[in-house]
């Protein structure tokens, strides 16, 4: 599978949700060596040949932020729920 757009590193530890209109939202996680994966949040769309990553930057005033892990999520309408899981706050 080939994809094109920003650079997602992989990760574990996070959540995927598959939306209406076609794009997987990706959120929290852990890198390869156990530090936060950045970004944050990331849309993978699969609507389009080849498939697009994009970054999503939510840290508007250069505040740091946290990190979930080990959590779950949900769709419901417009709404993305996550629950449970843990905050990584090494980095």
């Amino acid at each position: 599978m080939s994809t094109s757009g920003d650079s997602v590193g992989s990760r574990y530890g996070h959540s995927a949700v598959l939306t209406q209109d076609g794009l997987i939202l990706i959120y929290g996680g852990l890198d390869q060596s156990d530090s936060r994966a950045l970004p944050d949040i990331a849309t993978l769309d699969v609507s389009v040949t080849p498939y697009v990553w994009k970054a999503i930057d939510t840290n508007t005033n250069n505040a740091p932020t946290q990190s979930l892990v080990y959590h779950s999520a949900t769709l419901y309408g417009i709404y993305i729920i996550f629950a449970f899981g843990n905050y990584n706050t090494l980095n």
